[in-house]
């Protein structure tokens, strides 16, 4: 227990070839996809953003500059998102940024429920209540996927 939050670490075999991770992930832990959290970094009028939402789900750009009051938007290139966060692609973690980032967590992310979420290396996943990441992150929950 951290900052009076109680999370387990969880870890799993890691794939370079596999195009979904979060997917990939979920299936090795043999828990539902939506229970195992991708986090994304987007550019929103030239500031960065941490999105987390469900990995079987897309994120809609257009939801996520209405809601930032934002006139663009983009998912960040890898090698641009592992500069901003100090974590390698598949492992990038919302927890722990270098910087002081926004992050906005879909709203469904089912309460109640213990999500996973990457803890900062490939292969490496939190597991917590949705309700404390959304706390400890002082994340603002939005409707932000298609």
């Amino acid at each position: 227990m951290r900052a009076g939050v109680s999370f387990s670490l969880v870890t799993y075999e890691y794939a370079h070839t596999v195009r979904n991770k979060g997917l990939y992930a979920a299936k090795a832990l043999g828990v539902s996809y939506s229970r195992v959290l991708k986090t994304l970094i987007v550019s929103v009028d030239a500031k960065p953003r941490c999105l987390v939402v469900p990995s079987n789900q897309r994120v809609s750009i257009d939801r996520v500059m209405s809601a930032l009051g934002g006139t663009t938007a983009e998912i960040m290139s890898p090698t641009e998102a592992e500069r901003v966060t100090g974590y390698r692609i598949g492992g990038i973690s919302p927890i722990g940024l270098n910087e002081q980032i926004q992050t906005l967590i879909e709203a469904n992310i089912m309460p109640g429920k213990k999500v996973f979420v990457n803890a900062g290396t490939r292969g490496l996943l939190i597991c917590i209540r949705a309700e404390d990441l959304i706390r400890f992150l002082g994340a603002r929950t939005l409707h932000i996927v298609t």
